[in-house]
């Protein structure tokens, strides 16, 4: 299974809805500060693993973290996750009321909560910064 798309709405710095026709390709987020970065991952860490971050500080992983630089109404963050591989289709979608995903986006977000699917910069150096013999330890 693959992403197909994602749809952010108020998160962070994201006010209005963008979507991101991923077409189940990876990517590379790479930007200059303030251009959206950690909005897209933290909008995606909540759709998939059902977390904003990866802190367990209530200053960041809180609701009101992700909305700290959002005017829109509280009730309205939202993230849509299509899922797709060959006909099969699924969706997850996740607001401030909880989360509705069908069985497929339920099995895609199990497996994302079993293997983290993503790579922060500092993990990128750390793993670069192994032995080539240390780094799938």
């Amino acid at each position: 299974m693959a992403i197909k798309s994602v749809s952010i709405r108020a998160i962070r710095g994201i006010r209005h809805e963008i979507t991101l026709p991923l077409d189940g390709k990876s990517w590379l987020i790479h930007g200059d500060n303030g251009t959206g970065k950690s909005s897209i991952e933290r909008a995606l860490r909540w759709a998939l693993l059902g977390t904003e971050v990866p802190s367990e500080d209530e200053s960041l992983s809180s609701e009101a973290s992700c909305r700290r630089h959002v005017l829109e109404a509280a009730d309205s963050p939202r993230v849509t996750v299509e899922l797709s591989k060959g006909q099969s289709q699924g969706r997850i979608e996740v607001n401030s009321s909880g989360s509705d995903s069908d069985d497929v986006g339920t099995v895609f977000q199990s497996a994302c909560r079993r293997g983290n699917p993503f790579l922060r910069r500092l993990d990128l150096l750390d793993f670069l910064n192994f032995k080539p013999s240390d780094r799938f330890r």
